[in-house]
């Protein structure tokens, strides 16, 4: 098959699987048990004097755009500044571009900074969230996570996504895609992150945020000490 026709399956098969409500999915648990979600999704409100966090965690799934969009609209006037605390092992695609979408509307007014504090984490579609964040920051040891986009068949499409010759191709389609869309526009280092889309085939890599910072990934610009 040339090229041409290769893009051309992938483009029909693409439209397929969103047809046939397939989850893109990057990932739901990782890390173990210490980083195991067994139920939906949680946000919680920690005010400071200068600041609100919205501490949000578990997957990347309903109804966590509808909680995020209610915490921003109720302290849409707070003259304080929003920091959005993700701990998250990642989740749909679909929903992740959801909550991004959100984030992006409410920063027109005000700016909305993006954290992953001590202990916690941030992987898979967690991270594109984290990115859009107007300053990002994280302690030394908070643990960032890329990997390929996996994918959630559904009775429709399990045939096609058993082929592992096309399996492989939208593997890839789609991960480049996430990678040029939902990565690379957010002031990231882009040899750093063609290093790390050469690491990831088959295989999740894992930073902390000390290592992201000091090989000048442009992932997170400061540390914190909380």
């Amino acid at each position: 098959m040339t090229c041409g026709g290769i893009v051309g399956v992938l483009a029909h098969w693409r439209l397929m699987l969103f047809v046939c409500g397939v989850l893109l999915s990057v990932g739901r648990l990782f890390g173990g048990a210490s980083f195991t979600f067994s139920g939906p999704p949680t946000l919680k409100v920690r005010t400071e004097a200068e600041r609100v966090v919205l501490e949000l965690s578990g997957p990347v799934e309903a109804p966590m755009q509808q909680k995020l969009a209610e915490a921003l609209e109720r302290f849409e006037d707070d003259p304080r500044r929003l920091v959005l605390s993700l701990n998250s092992p990642g989740g749909q695609v679909q929903h992740g571009h959801q909550v991004i979408k959100t984030i992006r509307k409410a920063s027109y007014k005000r700016p909305i900074d993006t954290l992953v504090e001590a202990g916690k984490s941030c992987a898979s579609m967690c991270v594109p969230i984290y990115l859009v964040g107007a300053e990002r920051s994280a302690h030394p040891n908070a643990k960032f996570m890329f990997h390929e986009v996996r994918f959630q068949p559904t009775p429709e499409t399990s045939a096609a996504l058993s082929n592992r010759d096309f399996h492989r191709q939208a593997v890839n389609h789609f991960t480049n895609e996430l990678f040029d869309e939902d990565l690379g526009p957010r002031a990231i280092n882009k040899r750093w992150l063609e290093r790390v889309r050469g690491k990831i085939r088959g295989r999740d890599a894992w930073f902390t945020a000390q290592q992201l910072v000091k090989e000048d990934s442009g992932v997170v610009f400061t540390l914190t000490q909380k």
